[in-house]
């Protein structure tokens, strides 16, 4: 379990930073109002972005992880944004897209 912790605030230390670069923004916000889809999240975390969050752009921010962390307690490194709440055991992370907040997906 004190793996799971530690590898649920490194992703959530990452979605900080990346708010803190990208003008508050959420990691799991597309656009106002519209979630991003999960692999944009993915995306947002292993590889450099523009200022609004979106690969390939000569402004780059990040990364902000070399790699998913492997959730200890389901084998899952994917990510899922919003739906069910977490505890769902469908992905190894859910994040919250109003807020960025990652959270275990494990089932207990």
């Amino acid at each position: 379990m004190a793996a799971v912790i530690r590898d649920c605030r490194q992703l959530q230390t990452a979605a900080e930073l990346f708010s803190a670069e990208h003008e508050g923004m959420s990691i799991g916000m597309d656009s106002p109002n519209t979630p991003a889809p999960a692999v944009l999240v993915r995306t947002r975390l292993l590889e450099k972005t523009d200022a609004i969050g979106f690969p390939n752009s000569p402004r780059e921010f990040g990364p902000y992880l070399d790699k998913i962390p492997v959730n200890q307690l389901n084998s899952l490194d994917t990510i899922r944004v919003d739906g069910l709440p977490a505890g769902a055991g469908l992905h190894g992370w859910r994040v919250n897209s109003a807020t960025g907040k990652f959270l275990s997906d494990h089932t207990s």
